[in-house]
């Protein structure tokens, strides 16, 4: 438990139950939740050789 609330302090997250998290998210307009980690894979780029 300890671990859990230092975790969270750390990320600057909510403890709580998934719907609580979800109430909080509607209210500040701000996730909440730990998303995917590195860049977003967008359009690949073609290569031109010419």
């Amino acid at each position: 438990m300890l671990e859990d609330i230092r975790f969270a302090a750390y990320k600057s997250m909510v403890l709580g139950s998934d719907r609580f998290i979800v109430e909080v998210e509607a209210l500040t307009s701000k996730r909440l939740t730990e998303g995917k980690r590195g860049r977003s894979v967008g359009r690949r780029r073609v290569k031109n050789n010419a």
